[in-house]
């Protein structure tokens, strides 16, 4: 009894084997994913190594000002400036995508790192003129908290014959004690007597290993300088006789003999990155993300022509300070358009509202959502989808097939199939062994298409014929079918 008890059991979960043949399929970006996109809104697909690494939001500019005077995307291993406004005279850091807000950023890792730019007659920065509006704003990122780092100088010291003495005319942006301070040293000035050093101390602390956002606007009209970080604002001054709103402005202007040099991170260790010089006072963009988020778009795919049962759905993805993918599906059992616009009878479903292991699934599509975190500063990152599957396999070859001939005709019955999907056979015959093309019998050509029964007559045959005849299963798909069954042979007579 033991022993049946056991082989009974062999065959059970032998059958349960078969029947349930799971399958994972992945569509990763650095694979396969492209042969699956359809299309893509306000995303991109960045590179690590020159390899596909995954897909990220994609950044607001900046800046969207018109009058921009210096873009550092840092982007580019050559022609730094996308403004074409200025020459680079010394450059000397890492270009790196491991500390970037976008694409590559510059690493400055040793005394000897810095960047230098001299500007042309287009440039905003001249000497001997008065300067009007401007905003000059960077991410930056310190690799320690170190005090007194020079991140930012615009201009140099020069030789003042008429006081004979070398004076230092500039604009400095450094850290000290963990805070931004921006200096303008003998720049501001009333007629040609009054020259002002001012001081600019930011109220929110810097913070190493940390990417912070870094905006100084100047409105020549008012005389106002706000600094704001992170989008908010930590200090503010007013370049005027007396420092209040209500004195005459100060004119900002460089000496004739000042080449106005800009120097990027000539005392500072870590990296910088989107580095913009505007001619307005306008505040740039904090935000990195738009609110919106980005979508990606699979095109239409064919799990399996049988259908198939999706188990479970593990995506590859990165999420941080509240950003978040969430994913869409719809299905079909035939082809439709992945353009919503022409097929949006079948509508998105959101990912994990319904179980998807009862649903057999032949066509799907998937719509996928990145969403910004904390402040619109951070996006996901999705790098694939994997798919665990349950094949809808095709129903077990008929068996214990038996025949019965009489004239012109022949009776076949067989034991019923138990799937539950079970939707039907096909009868196949033939007058020659294996070649089942017959086109006696009244019922049809061979196959004949029957329902889910366990008997079938084929009449209207030739008697004293021998025909051969094997049957098929198949479910809800009639194309997934089960093997032949084994052949049987009948000769009809009178």
């Amino acid at each position: 009894m033991k022993k049946i008890f056991y082989i009974l059991f062999l065959v059970l979960f032998s059958l349960q084997s078969i029947l349930s043949l799971e399958e994972n399929i992945s569509y990763e970006l650095n694979k396969n994913f492209n042969n699956f996109l359809y299309k893509e809104e306000n995303v991109e697909l960045v590179y690590f190594e020159g390899k596909q690494a995954f897909y990220e939001l994609k950044r607001k500019k900046s800046v969207e000002s018109k009058n921009i005077d210096l873009y550092l995307s840092f982007d580019k291993l050559k022609n730094f400036d996308d403004s074409g406004n200025y020459k680079v005279t010394y450059n000397q850091f890492h270009f790196t995508e491991n500390r970037s807000i976008y694409k590559k950023g510059a690493y400055f890792t040793s005394k000897d790192d810095r960047l230098e730019l001299v500007g042309t007659n287009s440039s905003f920065f001249q000497s001997g003129v008065n300067l009007g509006s401007f905003s000059i704003s960077f991410w930056v990122y310190p690799a320690t908290f170190s005090t007194n780092e020079i991140i930012l100088k615009i201009g140099s010291q020069y030789y003042n014959r008429a006081e004979d003495n070398v004076e230092d005319e500039s604009i400095v942006a450094k850290t000290e004690s963990g805070k931004m301070v921006w200096e303008f040293n003998n720049i501001f000035k009333l007629g040609n007597k009054l020259k002002e050093n001012l001081r600019l101390e930011s109220f929110d602390k810097i913070l190493p290993e940390k990417w912070t956002n870094i905006n100084l606007t100047y409105d020549s009209y008012s005389g106002i300088i706000k600094l704001f970080v992170n989008g908010k604002q930590s200090a503010t001054l007013c370049a005027t006789e007396d420092r209040t709103i209500y004195s005459s402005v100060l004119n900002i202007r460089f000496h004739p003999t000042n080449r106005c040099i800009i120097k990027i991170a000539p005392n500072f260790f870590g990296a910088i990155d989107e580095f913009v010089i505007t001619r307005d006072s306008k505040q740039s963009n904090f935000e990195k993300y738009e609110d919106g988020g980005g979508v990606i778009y699979s095109d239409v795919i064919e799990l399996d022509k049988g259908g198939a049962y999706i188990l479970k759905v593990t995506p590859d993805e990165t999420n941080e300070n509240n950003s978040n993918i969430v994913y869409y599906y719809r299905y079909a059992d035939s082809p439709f358009y992945p353009d919503f616009e022409y097929s949006s009878e079948i509508k998105w479903n959101i990912l994990g509202k319904e179980k998807l292991d009862s649903k057999k699934i032949r066509y799907i599509q998937w719509k996928i959502l990145l969403l910004p975190g904390l402040n619109g500063e951070y996006s996901p990152k999705f790098r694939g989808i994997k798919l665990t599957l349950n094949r809808n396999i095709p129903p077990s070859k008929p068996i214990g097939l038996q025949v019965l001939a009489g004239d012109g005709k022949i009776k076949i019955k067989w034991i019923k199939n138990s799937e539950k999907d079970l939707k039907g056979y096909k009868i196949y015959y033939g007058t020659k062994s294996e070649y089942y093309f017959g086109k006696d019998a009244k019922e049809g050509d061979s196959p004949i298409i029957i329902g889910a029964t366990d008997q079938f007559e084929l009449t209207g045959l030739k008697n004293n014929l021998i025909y051969y005849i094997v049957i098929s299963a198949f479910d809800d798909e009639m194309n997934n079918e089960s093997d032949f069954s084994g052949e049987i042979q009948a000769r009809p007579m009178e």
